[in-house]
């Protein structure tokens, strides 16, 4: 694919975007959009029609730059063609791929490679999977993500334990980078403690308010959380329990909080758009996923200067650092959170010295801003001066 001496590089940022996330991805798209101005590169956002079509197409106006891929041209070789013909037409030199099914990955950079030859082709892997130990396991070298590597230029892992699972699964380490996500950590500055979660669910003044941020889904383990809980009611009765998020195994879930006996202490909150006004009622926050690759909830947390319990294992032993700006919990089957979250609940000072910390530590390593140039600059690598 040759190109004129007048072309601008021109980088693609495509995603699948998840509604829960919306304000997350949008504000990175400023913070890329800047930034990419700034070294003299093109940028655009490439997305999924969806509900939010109105928003992405006003970010026009606001200086990013957004695709909208017609609803049509969103599954199977559709898509690929559709990629393809666009990859063409823009003459696209740097080409980032989020939440894209690997086998259409590998497809799109064959047929890439074969007749358009020049795209430098991004893979950011944010999900984690499951670790092959045996090296003599076929499926970790025959697995999508080991052809997919050999194809691809770099792959973003958004924590080293996902580093770590790529290796495990036969990529070679040259092409693997860490880059944490970031979090806008100004969107929780000065959020303040209004009580407006507390009067919407009439959660008594005198409660502790303990907050959990995720979907209800099976590998999220809210259920042992929900193990955890009458223990602490048997000590500390005075504390009520706040689940944000939708998720397939909530009707479950509320059916075990009655087996307990604790559905009176326990609100399942349903999908949320105010995670700062919760964090900031919340005494602190758990995440009790055994396997999250990253925690950007965790982050928010910190940046609303909560502290968080967490499972020892994945992104979150990256995030927290234990007794310092959170509890990590050891996994188990179930994991009991109850110990940790006693430890908390009877010492404000710790609460408060610990969420402090965390707030500077998300400042330094998990922000926004940080994320940013450092996607950046790998960009920059792959680019001609």
């Amino acid at each position: 694919m040759s190109k004129s001496s007048d072309h601008r590089p021109l980088n693609i940022y495509f995603s699948n975007l998840s509604p829960q996330k919306l304000d997350t991805a949008v504000g990175w798209q400023f913070s890329f959009a800047k930034k990419y101005k700034e070294c003299g590169i093109d940028y655009m956002w490439l997305v999924f029609s969806s509900r939010f079509d109105d928003t992405f197409n006003s970010l026009k106006e606001q200086g990013v730059h957004v695709k909208i891929i017609p609803p049509d041209c969103t599954r199977g070789f559709r898509l690929i063609s559709f990629l393809l013909r666009f990859i063409a037409e823009k003459r696209v030199d740097v080409f980032h791929m989020h939440f894209i099914y690997m086998w259409h990955a590998i497809i799109l950079i064959i047929l890439s490679k074969l007749f358009l030859r020049k795209t430098v082709f991004i893979y950011h892997k944010r999900s984690p999977g499951r670790f092959i130990f045996n090296r003599f396991n076929i499926k970790k070298y025959i697995s999508p993500l080991a052809i997919l590597s050999l194809l691809v230029d770099q792959i973003v892992c958004n924590s080293d334990s996902i580093v770590a699972n790529c290796h495990n699964r036969g990529v070679s380490r040259k092409k693997t980078i860490r880059i944490y996500n970031g979090v806008r950590i100004e969107r929780f500055d000065n959020v303040l403690d209004t009580e407006k979660v507390r009067r919407e669910f009439n959660i008594p003044s005198e409660h502790k308010m303990v907050s959990t941020i995720k979907d209800a889904r099976p590998e999220v383990s809210l259920k042992d959380l929900l193990y955890s809980i009458p223990d602490v009611l048997s000590l500390y009765p005075k504390t009520t329990f706040l689940i944000a998020g939708g998720g397939i195994e909530t009707d479950k879930l509320k059916e075990l909080a009655k087996k307990l006996q604790i559905e009176g202490n326990v609100i399942f909150a349903g999908i949320r758009e105010d995670v700062p006004d919760i964090i900031a009622e919340s005494d602190f926050t758990i995440d009790p996923s055994p396997v999250e690759a990253f925690g950007n909830v965790i982050v928010e947390s910190m940046a609303g200067r909560k502290p968080v319990i967490a499972v020892n294992a994945w992104g979150p032993k990256e995030i927290i650092v234990h007794g310092e700006t959170g509890i990590l919990v050891e996994p188990g089957n179930p994991t009991d959170f109850a110990p940790a979250i006693i430890e908390l609940l009877s010492s404000p000072e710790k609460v408060k010295k610990m969420g402090d910390k965390g707030l500077e530590r998300a400042k330094k390593f998990f922000s926004a801003e940080y994320m940013v140039d450092n996607t950046v600059n790998l960009t920059m690598e792959f680019l001609p001066h």
